[in-house]
């Protein structure tokens, strides 16, 4: 209920919440672009689309360490924190491709990583929020803890299911489209947590 009514208030609705997401807007349609590149060409078409060699034969965590700056140019502002935290989070948080080779990754496989970045991304915007008493958490610190764990799962939860719903495929992703993907993905995580919250 809380995340409803910060969604809907504090933020204006979702809409509203997917354009407050700025720089992780921008960060995820990136990442988009990489697995539309991936499907289409493998690892190859993603070394000269970044202008990166030798990514394939890395493992696939340390080839995604490797184009961060790609994906997140680093820079100064906390809203720019936040999206490369999300996607180095992301990365920290899918043990499975550690030993995979980046070139024997699947398309789908770069698609749960731009997920779980969307997710981080979201999770991330609203932990700073709390940090700021937008949102208010229990003073019991085990009570507050195992809140923002249940927070994290249902963000997570959120965007999987937006991704589901909107029936995003890696091969179907046309560059030019990725921001309103994006932004897609974003509006209906929110709206899924609207709706769920208000059902609570």
């Amino acid at each position: 209920k809380s995340v409803s009514n910060y969604i809907r208030n504090s933020l204006g609705g979702s809409s509203n919440a997917t354009r407050r997401m700025g720089t992780a807007r921008s960060s995820s349609a990136r990442l988009l672009n990489v697995a539309g590149v991936f499907a289409s060409g493998g690892a190859r078409a993603v070394e000269q689309y970044l202008s990166i060699e030798n990514l394939s034969n890395k493992s696939a965590s340390d080839a995604f360490i490797a184009i961060t700056d790609f994906i997140c140019p680093d820079g100064g502002p906390q809203d720019e924190g936040i999206a490369r935290s999300a996607y180095i989070s992301a990365i920290e948080e899918s043990p499975e491709i550690a030993s995979i080779r980046f070139e024997d990754l699947t398309s789908e496989q770069i698609l749960v990583i731009v997920e779980r970045t969307m997710a981080n991304s979201i999770f991330n915007r609203i932990t700073n929020d709390i940090g700021n008493k937008i949102i208010l958490l229990p003073k019991d610190r085990n009570m507050s803890d195992s809140l923002i764990g249940q927070m994290k799962d249902f963000v997570k939860g959120s965007v999987s299911d937006a991704v589901s719903n909107l029936k995003i495929k890696a091969g179907n992703i046309r560059q030019e489209d990725s921001l309103k993907i994006v932004d897609r993905v974003y509006k209906t995580a929110f709206d899924i947590m609207v709706s769920v919250g208000e059902d609570e």
